[in-house]
């Protein structure tokens, strides 16, 4: 895993290939590959079928989470990226009349097969051009994104517990 052998018999690693577009494409990967897993082990039995559309919404939402942390490490790029492509692709909708997205339970695993797809032939060929377009094409907030996270505002990006014995110390 993670190495490749070029054309001219020469060793190297996807990491080295990539450059600094592996961080980004490696947890997109990690998450997609997760959500096309999940939803494999469902369709074979291994999981209840309907616990698939579950994933694929948890998901949208955990995107939400994510980036309101920040766009410009690796995590908040992959998720920008993720979620650009299943948009772009019609496995998540926005609804201009209501400010909400859902999922189109008839597109969205195909999208994401093809996102997969994607993302591990750029790192089997080791191919920095097609992760940089990538990265470029899809990995910047959309501003159905920025107007959704705005309405987030009043709601702390995380919590921070008060341990009451500590502070008695």
């Amino acid at each position: 895993p993670g190495k490749l052998t070029l054309a001219d018999g020469t060793e190297t690693t996807v990491q080295k290939m990539l450059k600094e577009t592996y961080s980004a494409i490696e947890e997109c990967k990690a998450d997609v590959g997760g959500m096309y897993n999940f939803a494999y082990l469902c369709n074979k039995g291994i999981f209840p079928r309907e616990l698939e559309k579950g994933i694929y919404a948890t998901y949208l939402a955990g995107i939400f989470r994510s980036v309101r942390f920040g766009v410009h490490e690796a995590h908040g790029r992959a998720n920008l990226i993720a979620f650009n492509y299943l948009f772009e692709k019609g496995g998540y909708v926005y609804h201009e009349t209501t400010g909400k997205f859902s999922v189109d339970d008839t597109k969205i695993r195909d999208a994401v097969s093809d996102l997969l797809h994607q993302i591990l032939t750029i790192q089997a060929e080791g191919n920095y051009q097609a992760a940089k377009a990538m990265i470029e094409t899809y990995g910047k907030m959309p501003e159905i994104m920025k107007k959704a996270i705005s309405k987030l505002a009043h709601i702390p990006v995380d919590i921070r517990p008060v341990f009451e014995v500590l502070e008695s110390l």
